[in-house]
């Protein structure tokens, strides 16, 4: 297996969690405006939201490093190891 079909495999997994993550941010989001409308405590609940998000933004993350990886795996040999910078231009 190649870097690229690695990647996008390790991709699809953050495609994956990135929606677990956002499913549980609303569930719980959810769970605190309920818990608000019937007057009780929302201090934990809140917390765990907090937590979730923490972790959603860390999936975004790793999927937006995931993405990036890949576009430069995708390129062409020539474009991934030029630096754009030539001996021929030296004086």
């Amino acid at each position: 297996m190649d870097r690229a079909q690695l990647c996008r495999q390790h991709l699809a997994g953050a495609e994956r969690h990135v929606a677990t993550a956002r499913r549980n941010v609303a569930r719980q989001r959810a769970l605190v405006a309920a818990l608000a409308r019937s007057g009780r405590s929302i201090e934990k609940a809140v917390s765990l939201l907090d937590l979730y998000e923490q972790v959603l933004d860390l999936h975004l993350q790793d999927r937006a490093r995931l993405r990036a990886e890949l576009f430069v795996l995708c390129q062409p040999a020539s474009h991934r190891f030029s630096s754009g910078w030539s001996r021929d231009t030296q004086s």
